[in-house]
């Protein structure tokens, strides 16, 4: 973001509750009245845990099969990092 070319959209409303991905150098802005605040919490590690369901559509013994898909995750983990 050089400011020269950036561009601000309008905010727009969030109609539900849910998780979301912020991005580097993305703005948050909380609804006017809102009690909760953000602040830092120095190093703290959260963990988040939550079910994860494949369907697997296709051949394969079962051992393959996983081996494959764990190898897509922790690509996927990879890239996160």
């Amino acid at each position: 973001m050089n400011g020269e070319n950036e561009q601000i959209s309008e905010p727009e409303l969030v109609e539900s509750d849910g998780l979301a991905v912020v991005h580097k150098d993305q703005r948050i802005f909380p609804a006017e009245g809102m009690a909760a605040t953000l602040t830092s919490m120095g190093g703290t590690i959260v963990n988040y845990y939550f079910p994860v369901e494949i369907e697997i559509i296709g051949t394969g013994t079962a051992n393959t099969l996983a081996e494959e898909i764990y190898a897509a995750l922790q690509q996927g983990l990879d890239a996160l990092a």
